[in-house]
């Protein structure tokens, strides 16, 4: 077995072997050859299509199945990575999640009150191979962090530059 094989698989929340993911994430990537172009658009897709809601349901696993979260068309932080790590692995990018511990210092007022304060202690985000001779592992990964969809980008960072690129982050 190839080490990169473990980031290739199906799970039961990253349903890479769907139709409707394959489906989707051929059709995406149809005119692109190179890895990078192709996680791009991948991420793209997820950022811009797939709608940012922190209040979708989530206490449930098939909550989490990327299958779902594609024909919902709307997710928070974590359904988001789990479908962009699908798509990815879908067109043959080796992929897998990340979760980690953020402060947002865009929480609302009432969310900030529930929560007890800023800290999100699993905001979920994307790790995929930047370029086929380069290990998963290795310095030179893809982070995506997809949690908002454009129009939350250019309500936070305003019209610029850097907000079209939002959520895309290239570790080298």
């Amino acid at each position: 077995m190839h080490q990169m094989d473990i980031y290739l698989r199906p799970t039961p929340s990253i349903d890479c072997d769907n139709i409707l993911i394959k489906k989707t994430a051929l059709k995406l990537v149809e005119h692109q050859s190179k890895i990078p172009d192709k996680a791009k658009s991948l991420f793209y897709f997820v950022r811009d299509t797939i709608i940012y809601n922190l209040y979708v349901p989530s206490d449930k696993i098939e909550y989490f199945k990327a299958s779902r979260i594609l024909e919902m068309r709307e997710g928070f932080c974590i359904q988001k990575a789990v479908l962009l790590t699908a798509l990815a692995r879908a067109v043959g990018i080796p992929a897998r999640i990340h979760l980690s511990s953020i402060r947002n210092h865009l929480t609302p007022a009432k969310l900030k009150e529930l929560m007890r304060g800023n800290l999100f202690p699993t905001h979920g985000y994307n790790v995929s191979m930047a370029d086929e001779n380069v290990p998963l592992l290795a310095a030179k990964t893809s982070h995506f962090t997809d949690i908002f969809c454009l129009i939350l980008c250019f309500l936070h960072l305003g019209f610029s530059t850097a907000a079209a690129q939002c959520g895309w982050f290239l570790c080298q």
